[in-house]
């Protein structure tokens, strides 16, 4: 009887310690999963700091904006985006035309801002879950004519800029976590074709698209998206060939100062009143993004 009962609470004991063996483990697994799940969204584990090499050119300097750059083409006379806004631009004296760049579920470069095609198009749903096939289905939004817009690709916005010697503002929309290295040497490669690495200026407000950019070509021009504070100061210099592209509201008499103490430039967006224009025109602004206003040649010419 009592070996039965020792017998017996060695064996409760035994499922006991399994029991909480089980559960630490389980416990311990979960956490580190999620901990694991948690630092892939935040780019994994341990990512080296990106190094890239500073670039020697300063190809920006020779380049002629103009006061005013198109935002998104013309857009408030034709869809934005449109390659059809893009010609307009041109029509009515703008030198330089904004756009923005987001990636097929195939991996091909288009012009689209939202990150959804719900304003802009007659789809629905996210840009990244379509392939350009499924894309040129669709038409973009904003026109009252019949006349369908399609969503173009990189390839058509800077063959068309090249034809009528614009100069793009690139605005690369996502991150690096969603650029492949492919990807990255598919937009270089389509701006080498058309030779317009050095007459296209790509903006991020992500330090590791402005790098990789970087590292696989020195003579494209570098708009940085960021506050303007020391660090920024300091990464500008570090990329070379780059300036301060930054929204004028954000942008203060000390930070005007803190540029040109560094001998920095910088362009400002977006910008629809004609007296905060004049006012970064003559605190030395290389240019201004705009929706409405309109370069003074084209003003000029208009009032004959």
């Amino acid at each position: 009887m009592k070996k039965n009962l020792r017998f017996t609470s060695l064996t409760l004991l035994v499922l006991l310690l399994l029991v909480f063996t089980y559960n630490f483990c389980s416990s311990t697994s979960f956490s580190e999963s999620k901990l694991f799940y948690t630092k892939q969204r935040l780019g994994g584990f341990n990512k080296p700091k990106l190094k890239f090499v500073s670039s020697k050119h300063n190809s920006f300097f020779s380049m002629d904006f103009g006061p005013y750059a198109a935002h998104r083409g013309i857009a408030s006379k034709l869809p934005e985006n449109s390659l059809q806004a893009f010609k307009v631009s041109k029509d009515l004296g703008y030198k330089v035309v904004e756009t923005d760049l987001r990636l097929t579920k195939d991996n091909t470069w288009i012009l689209m801002h939202d990150y959804t095609l719900d304003r802009t198009t007659t789809g629905k749903g996210l840009v990244s879950k379509y392939k350009l096939d499924d894309l040129n289905k669709l038409s973009l939004k904003g026109d009252s004519k019949s006349e369908a817009y399609g969503i173009p690709t990189l390839e058509e916005f800077i063959k068309l800029c090249k034809e009528e010697d614009l100069i793009p503002i690139l605005d690369i929309k996502i991150n690096d976590t969603e650029i492949r290295q492919q990807d990255y040497k598919e937009l270089i490669s389509i701006l080498n074709k058309y030779d317009m690495l050095s007459k296209s200026i790509i903006s991020s407000n992500h330090k590791e698209v402005l790098g990789n950019v970087r590292n696989l070509s020195s003579e494209s021009p570098l708009a940085v998206m960021m506050d303007i504070n020391n660090s920024t100061i300091d990464l500008i210099k570090e990329l070379g060939n780059s300036f301060v592209y930054f929204r004028y509201k954000d942008i203060d008499p000390d930070k005007i100062q803190l540029m040109k103490e560094n001998n920095i430039k910088y362009a400002v967006w977006t910008v629809d009143n004609l007296e905060d224009a004049e006012y970064f025109t003559n605190q030395g602004a290389l240019f201004i993004v705009t929706d409405a206003l309109y370069p003074s040649n084209v003003i000029k010419q208009a009032s004959k």
